[in-house]
């Protein structure tokens, strides 16, 4: 049976299927074949899915500690369990099998979920791509990560922990005040500039964050939000800052 071309390579391509049976259930199953080539499900042609993932992350717009995280996960467990699987032929229940084999390895929700979500993320790139016409992996059942309630502090934790840093990191206890003042990613704290602090308004620029990663090391990136934002400093962040002047 010969089909429209691959859409990568841009060859002729044909499938065939052995059938052990009758020579009704022989065209039962050719016209199966021709509903699905009409469907589309044979769209991908010799792609696999592991081609499909290194081109993903080659051409993906990712932030350094993403790009890390995603190389990981692929490296790791996408490539191993699906990359041989011809991408035309990826389904749900692929996806299922290795979401069940990470969880029993000990790996954890949120890590299985990343596999989803990478997964689910490259396929769709594909069907941008025009490599496929629907996405299998989101007839996945997506895995589940349990809600956890985050219970900050309390203000008399927050006044014990400032004093057991005040006399012996004066640095640290400053950039403690800070956090506390405006309730800043611990990223976005690391990345301040004095330029940032305005002392005699008491408020601080909030416009940028770091990540570190161990093939790109220390990078300077937008904040999560991609916005900044002007914090009013509380008195005592503010006399933390007068009471430690920058030593240059």
């Amino acid at each position: 049976m010969t089909v429209d071309p691959d859409l990568v390579t841009g060859g002729r391509r044909r499938l065939s299927r052995t059938l052990h049976g009758t020579q009704s259930e022989a065209k039962q199953a050719l016209q199966r074949m021709v509903v699905e080539a009409g469907a589309g499900l044979y769209g991908g042609g010799r792609v696999t899915v592991g081609e499909l993932l290194d081109q993903v992350l080659v051409s993906a717009s990712l932030g350094p500690s993403t790009r890390q995280d995603w190389t990981s996960m692929v490296v790791r467990h996408l490539q191993p369990a699906l990359g041989p699987i011809p991408l035309w032929k990826l389904a749900a229940r692929h996806c299922g099998r290795l979401y069940a084999r990470m969880a029993a390895a000990g790996l954890g929700p949120s890590r299985v979920r990343c596999a989803h979500v990478v997964l689910h993320r490259a396929v769709a790139q594909a069907v941008r791509w025009g490599w496929l016409t629907r996405n299998p992996v989101s007839a996945a059942t997506r895995p589940s990560v349990p809600k956890t309630t985050v219970t900050p502090p309390s203000l008399d934790e927050v006044r014990t922990a400032l004093a057991a840093v005040r006399e012996s990191d004066p640095a640290l206890w400053c950039w403690l005040q800070v956090a506390v003042a405006t309730g800043a990613r611990h990223a976005e704290i690391c990345a301040l500039r004095w330029r940032d602090v305005d002392l005699d308004q008491r408020i601080v620029r909030i416009e940028r964050s770091v990540s570190a990663t161990a093939r790109c090391g220390l990078v300077v990136k937008s904040t999560k939000t991609g916005r900044s934002r002007v914090v009013m400093l509380t008195t005592q962040a503010a006399d933390a800052f007068i009471s430690w002047p920058p030593s240059s």
